[in-house]
């Protein structure tokens, strides 16, 4: 009874959210087609063509590109229809950094939220930046949307970043081999990457970097003095605590959480 009423809730959200019968036929079907094939690896590969969903917030439409193979269907729904990142705050947010913005869907649900001015995404993969560079084209042409190719860690320079089937769990590696694979990516500290876009406040910062969360908050965080607002997914037991001890030290208190994702405010 609980999965037949949660795949209706599901249906009546593709109803809801895509602006034509093409878009929510092609929803649906490439759904079921990602459900399929959730064990079939071969049919998931780093060039996989994204396709095209003309959607609809808030009277307006907005078209995106989702792999149907590679995980940003799952990403999709729990954005947009789990809503994962609807907190509840007090302030209206003005500058977002989303930092591990993969395709670019998160930084759209708070576009559709808030009547922010400026969003940074920060992302290392080529194969998700080029998604989130259609994905946010108008954005980017307006200037509200700014792209960081980089991946944030505790040191400036260069990493491996392992690109697996699953596009959203690309992750550094401390050791790697440059092959198919694992990719050399830009690699920026927190201090270097607010000195680079001249960020001296940021509003809400979410962070999602598969792991690499550990570094970040085990090294220096006294940046998080520009933070009001952090939305982080941690990655382990390990990870969770070294998350939350460095900041509760600098006077953040745990407003909400869901599942691994935590809410943090001052």
């Amino acid at each position: 009874m609980v999965k037949i009423k949660a795949a209706f809730n599901k249906l009546i959200f593709c109803i809801n959210t895509t602006a034509n019968i093409s878009s929510f036929i092609l929803l649906v079907w490439n759904t079921k087609k990602y459900k399929w094939s959730k064990n079939d690896l071969q049919k998931r590969s780093l060039n996989e063509i994204p396709v095209k969903y003309t959607l609809r917030f808030n009277n307006q439409t907005q078209n995106i590109y989702l792999r149907t193979y590679s995980g940003d269907i799952d990403i999709f729904y729990e954005i947009f229809w789990k809503k994962i990142y609807s907190f509840s705050r007090n302030n209206i947010p003005q500058f977002i950094v989303d930092i591990g913005a993969n395709i670019g869907l998160t930084t759209l649900y708070f576009l559709k939220k808030f009547p922010t001015d400026k969003i940074i995404c920060v992302e290392p993969d080529p194969s998700n930046l080029e998604i989130l560079k259609k994905n946010l084209e108008l954005q980017i042409k307006n200037q509200v949307v700014k792209v960081c190719e980089a991946a944030i860690s505790n040191k400036d320079g260069t990493m491996f970043l392992n690109r697996p089937p699953l596009k959203y769990n690309s992750k550094l590696l401390v050791h790697g081999n440059k092959d198919e694979m694992n990719l050399p990516v830009k690699v920026l500290s927190m201090h270097n990457f607010l000195k680079e876009n001249s960020i001296e406040q940021i509003d809400i910062l979410k962070i999602d970097i598969e792991g690499s969360e550990v570094e970040l908050f085990s090294a220096d965080v006294s940046w998080l003095s520009t933070v009001k607002e952090v939305i982080i997914e941690t990655h382990s037991i390990n990870a969770e605590e070294i998350c939350s001890n460095a900041l509760e030290e600098t006077q953040f208190i745990l407003q909400d959480h869901t599942a691994n994702i935590f809410h943090w405010i001052k």
